[in-house]
């Protein structure tokens, strides 16, 4: 009997342990129940203020700085005050009716977040705005030591330059250009050249040395408003890779006819403005104007066999008298390469008596009268007299006649040409001509020109191996006439 009711006792004791402990697990789970209601009513709180303050913050971005905007962006503080933007924003909003409200809002915005850059190049301007230098060029300085990105660099240097530090100015733009997004390096380089004009040289010494495409914008830059010296320099120290269509190839192409539209007459330039001679230049006059024109044409060889050198080109070197390509071999990218509509010739290569590629063309009879397959740059001694030739032949013609070459000088005058009447088989003609006075860079064209009287030529038109030479000085013999044909052998 004691035993029973000693295994009673234990019995009752272990029930009301249960019972204790079951009590206390069930408090705690309604105490982690109501916690998670506070905090999912919390969220749900933050939730819907967040999106009014966002609302109206949007809302007031809208507007575009009117009184709505400002009661807006108050709303949306009193929601979030914790957000640092809408402080920003305010401030913004602010300074151009109450400056000193504008830095009241903005270092609240830095009290909330000292690590936004935004935050601190804003309060720079206000102070600035609010006449104090000093704590304008301290908080541009932390906001580009925060951010060290295109923007902040670019902000503190126009500071520094208006509180005429032109050193800092300098080295704020260079750090600025190193990092610049493709699409803000030219009003990077517009606002440098405006600040300072009188120093246009100052543009190479901010140009990023490892950044190609930013060196090609720097150096278009230079080209469309004249500096064709610096611009040569710059292009000169391009980090260019070995390829084709690298940014450098275009570089280059635009330099060079740059530098050829000089070469451009100054009676051309004269016509635009209404100016005309009246008398003829002095002798001294056309000397200094054809040495110009040969030290120009002379640059622009520099330019070319420079970028065929260092593979910026695929193209042959250019010399003085010669046709680079000839043969047809390489791209056709202008200058002193081929250029031409390549949707209206094929470029084939054929075999004895020919080596090399040749030009084909197709006429139907429908094409103009006047039609320039192929051109290409000729530089050339005013004076010198120079053997031109190409091989030609003509398949299933109606009307031979017409196909040739053109001479022009660079301004597009005509002042030669060599026309050929055409056969089934490969025909070698070939003139000498005498550079023309003050011209030093001639434009050598494959072209087909309708001779008086005669029909539009139909049929298949094959041109190859175009060659030009120097020739000993002497007589020049007289040139063809321009609808008649060159000597000729099979």
């Amino acid at each position: 009997m004691q035993d029973s009711a000693i295994l009673a006792g234990h019995r009752d004791s272990r029930s009301r342990t249960r019972a204790e402990h079951s009590g206390k697990v069930s408090r705690i789970r309604l105490l982690l129940a109501c916690l998670a209601s506070l905090f999912l009513l919390w969220l749900t709180t933050v939730a819907v203020r967040n999106f009014f303050a966002m609302r109206a913050m949007h809302a007031a971005l809208r507007t575009r700085r009117s009184a709505r905007s400002v009661q807006l962006l108050r709303r949306a503080r009193r929601l979030r005050p914790d957000l640092s933007r809408l402080w920003r924003l305010s401030s913004e909003y602010a300074a151009f009716t109450h400056p000193s409200r504008g830095v009241f809002l903005i270092r609240r915005a830095i009290a909330l977040n000292r690590h936004n850059w935004k935050n601190w190049a804003n309060y720079g301007l206000l102070e600035y705005q609010d006449g104090h230098a000093a704590a304008a060029l301290h908080a541009l300085h932390q906001a580009s030591h925060l951010d060290s990105g295109f923007s902040s660099h670019f902000q503190l240097a126009q500071l520094a330059w208006v509180l005429g530090k032109p050193h800092e100015f300098w080295q704020q733009m260079r750090k600025a250009l190193a990092i610049a997004p493709p699409s803000d390096i030219e009003p990077a380089l517009f606002q440098i050249d405006h600040l300072a004009g009188d120093h246009p040289h100052r543009l190479l010494s901010v140009m990023p040395p490892h950044r190609t495409l930013a060196g090609v914008q720097v150096m278009h830059y230079l080209i469309l408003h004249h500096h064709l010296h610096m611009a040569l320099r710059l292009w000169r120290q391009l980090p260019c890779p070995v390829y084709r269509q690298s940014p450098c190839q275009n570089a280059s192409l635009e330099l060079l006819h740059a530098w050829a539209q000089r070469l451009l007459p100054a009676r051309a330039a004269n016509a635009t403005v209404g100016i005309t001679h009246t008398t003829p230049p002095r002798a001294e006059t056309r000397a200094a104007a054809a040495a110009s024109s040969v030290d120009k044409t002379g640059q622009i060889i520099k330019i070319w066999n420079h970028a065929v050198r260092h593979g910026w080109l695929e193209a042959a070197p250019a010399a003085w008298g010669k046709i680079s390509d000839g043969h047809f071999h390489d791209p056709w990218l202008g200058g002193f390469s081929w250029n031409g509509n390549l949707n209206a010739v094929n470029v084939l290569t054929v075999g004895a008596p020919i080596s090399g590629n040749c030009l084909q063309s197709h006429l139907n009879g429908t094409e103009p009268s006047s039609i320039v397959f192929a051109s290409a740059w000729l530089p050339v001694r005013s004076g010198q007299r120079y053997r031109i030739g190409f091989y030609a032949r003509g398949i299933a013609l109606h009307h031979a006649a017409g196909i040739g070459i053109a001479l022009r000088p660079y301004d597009g005058s005509q002042f030669w040409a060599l026309m050929a009447h055409l056969s089934a088989q490969w025909k070698y003609f070939h003139h000498s001509f005498t550079a023309p006075a003050g011209q030093s860079l001639l434009r050598l064209s494959l072209v087909y020109q309708r001779p008086y009287g005669h029909d539009l030529m139909r049929g298949q038109v094959e041109l190859a191996s175009v060659s030009v030479a120097p020739l000993p000085s002497g007589p020049a013999k007289p040139a063809p006439p321009t609808g008649g044909g060159g000597h000729g052998r099979h």
